[in-house]
C-alpha cells in the first residue's frame, strides 16, 4: 500500500523529512502535514467505492481484478498497462477490456504535477568476473534497440512488453500501434521521481512497515486520517532517534551523479 498510496501523496506535495535527499540531511518528519492529510483522505474515497477485499490485494490481484471489467479506474505499476490484456496473470485467455481501457495520468492537487515513483529491472555486472566483456555485450544486447523490440513484437500473451530502456522505441510507429499508451507511459517516466515518493533513505524498510499499518489504519475507518498521519509521525520519531538518525549528526551528501558514481564504485566488489 505504501508504494502506491505515496505516489498520491507526492502528487499533493507531501514530503517525507525536513531535508532529503538534499544536503544537509535532516531526517525530521514531515510526514503529518495538510497535503498529507488531503491525500490520505481522497485515497480513503477510493477505497470506499472499491470492492472491500481490494485492502488485502497483492500486486496481481489489482490488475487481474481490473481486468473483469466492472472496475472503473485503478492506478499501477506500468507492465498492467499490458497485464489487463489477459483475464487472469498471463492466462493468454483475451480480458473483456482489451479493447475499451484507456491509461491516463494520476491523480494531483490543484497546481501540482503528477509525481510517481520509479522503478525497473537492472543488470550488473561484478568487478572480479573472469568474463567481463561477455557480460557487457550481454548487458548491450538485452538492453538495445533491436532485442527489446524483437521482445515487445512477441504476440503471446497478447503482446507484454513495453517497459523499454530506449527513446526510439516509445517513436516506433510499428509499437505505438500495438502499445497506443506510450506517450502516456513516457509522460510518466519523466515526471517520475522515487527520491520524493519513497526516499531511499537509511531504516527505510522499518519506517514503510509503520507507514503501510496506519495507511491501512485510516482505510478502514479504525482511524481518521488525521490520526493515522499523527500516529506514524510519532512512530517514525521513535525509530529514527532509536537508530541515531534524529538529530542527524553525520556527513550528508549532495544528490548529485558524480557523489552516485563514487557511491557505486565504492561499493562496487
Amino acid at each position: 500500500v505504501v508504494h502506491m498510496y505515496t505516489q498520491l501523496s507526492a502528487s499533493y506535495g507531501t514530503q517525507w523529512f525536513q531535508s532529503f535527499p538534499q544536503a544537509p540531511w535532516d531526517f525530521t518528519p514531515t510526514i503529518n502535514s495538510p497535503e498529507n492529510v488531503a491525500a490520505l483522505e481522497m485515497y480513503k474515497g477510493l477505497y470506499d467505492i472499491s470492492p472491500a477485499e481490494a485492502i488485502n490485494y497483492v500486486w496481481f490481484d489489482a490488475g487481474t481484478r481490473f481486468s473483469q471489467g466492472d472496475i472503473g479506474m485503478f492506478f499501477w505499476w506500468t507492465p498492467y498497462f499490458y497485464l489487463i490484456k489477459n483475464n487472469g496473470y498471463m492466462t493468454g485467455e483475451t480480458s473483456v477490456i482489451i479493447d475499451s481501457y484507456d491509461v491516463g495520468m494520476l491523480p494531483h492537487a490543484e497546481g501540482r504535477d503528477p509525481l510517481v515513483s520509479l522503478g525497473g529491472w537492472s543488470l550488473g555486472i561484478p568487478k572480479a568476473t573472469a568474463k567481463q566483456e561477455a557480460a557487457w555485450e550481454f548487458v548491450k544486447w538485452a538492453t538495445g534497440p533491436e532485442a527489446q523490440k524483437k521482445m515487445a513484437l512477441v504476440p503471446d500473451y497478447n503482446y507484454q512488453f513495453s517497459d523499454f530502456a530506449r527513446l526510439s522505441l516509445y517513436e516506433d510507429p510499428e509499437l505505438r500501434d500495438i502499445y497506443p499508451y506510450l506517450d502516456v507511459q513516457l509522460e510518466l517516466m519523466r515526471q517520475g521521481n522515487g527520491k520524493v515518493a519513497r526516499p531511499p533513505a537509511p531504516i527505510y524498510t522499518s519506517l514503510e512497515a509503520v507507514y503501510g499499518l496506519n495507511i491501512n489504519q485510516a482505510l478502514t475507518g479504525s482511524a481518521t486520517p488525521e490520526q493515522a498521519l499523527a500516529t506514524t509521525d510519532t512512530l517514525f520519531t521513535n525509530v529514527l532517534q532509536g537508530n541515531f538518525l534524529l538529530p542527524y549528526q553525520l556527513e550528508s551528501y549532495d544528490d548529485t551523479m558524480e557523489n552516485t558514481e563514487t557511491l557505486l564504485s565504492n561499493l562496487t566488489c
